[in-house]
């Protein structure tokens, strides 16, 4: 994504502001593994630096081997590059990812829990409505403090036991639950939201879309018993066998 800048915070850390993944160490492909980061330093302090994963190999399964703290992170590969983040808890002090376009038809995995330090502006770029994807299958929390997550885009999957108290906002591109998520859920604008999971108790969706291409999708309508959904706009749709159970009320 051209134009997408990050500040560095002036941490004072060992590190510097922005460490980028180079992959030297391959294929030990551990976040500990100092040959894998440009300048042969781990961004290992606890105010945490901007990581950029740049030259990132197809399939690779990266370790963080340990909890982490970093300020925001970007995927930044390119195109047709899938790779993973796996174990541990991954803290994002700023709430910020970015999905850089060149990474094209292809798909980012986080495994690892995540662990929100502020309200989280996710960028998922790239060339392909359906087929440029960020996945989570880590949960996402944030210790109670309200942040949410506010999304645009490709497409987002969030596939956790996610205990984050915030909203889930969608400005644009399709972003799918097929995890838990327990709070309310906005679509926006050109936003899709296609609802597999659970998402129960007091959860909202609610649609303000004014454009044809905004809907929510209810693919499993039991995750939602007892949903309120909200309409100013935007459609509805629903699939599967537990259609006859739909229940959820609908506001217009």
């Amino acid at each position: 994504m051209a134009g997408v800048f990050f500040l560095g915070l002036g941490t004072g850390c060992l590190s510097a502001a922005t460490n980028s993944w180079t992959g030297g160490g391959w294929p030990d492909v551990s976040w500990n593994n100092p040959s894998n980061w440009d300048g042969g330093t781990v961004p290992d302090c606890v105010n945490g630096a901007d990581i950029v994963l740049g030259t990132v190999k197809n399939g690779d399964a990266l370790k963080l081997d340990g909890d982490k703290t970093i300020n925001s992170l970007r995927f930044s590969t390119g195109q047709g590059m899938s790779y993973s983040i796996n174990g541990s808890t991954l803290t994002i002090k700023t709430g910020i990812l970015v999905r850089d376009g060149q990474a094209g038809e292809s798909t980012q995995t986080i495994n690892s829990d995540i662990r929100l330090g502020a309200g989280a502006v996710w960028i998922i770029g790239g060339t392909h409505s359906d087929a440029s994807i960020v996945e989570v299958n880590g949960s996402i929390k944030d210790d109670g403090r309200g942040y949410g997550i506010t999304k645009q885009g490709m497409v987002l999957k969030l596939n956790g036991f996610n205990t984050y108290t915030g909203p889930t906002v969608n400005k644009t591109g399709k972003l799918y639950l097929n995890g838990t998520n327990a709070t309310a859920v906005i679509v926006h604008n050109d936003g899709a939201i296609y609802i597999g999971g659970f998402c129960p108790g007091a959860t909202n969706v609610i649609s303000n879309s004014r454009s044809e291409y905004g809907f929510v999708c209810v693919n499993n309508p039991a995750g939602i018993p007892r949903a309120r959904l909200t309409f100013n706009g935007g459609y509805l749709m629903c699939y599967g066998p537990e259609k006859r159970v739909f229940h959820q009320q609908v506001v217009v």
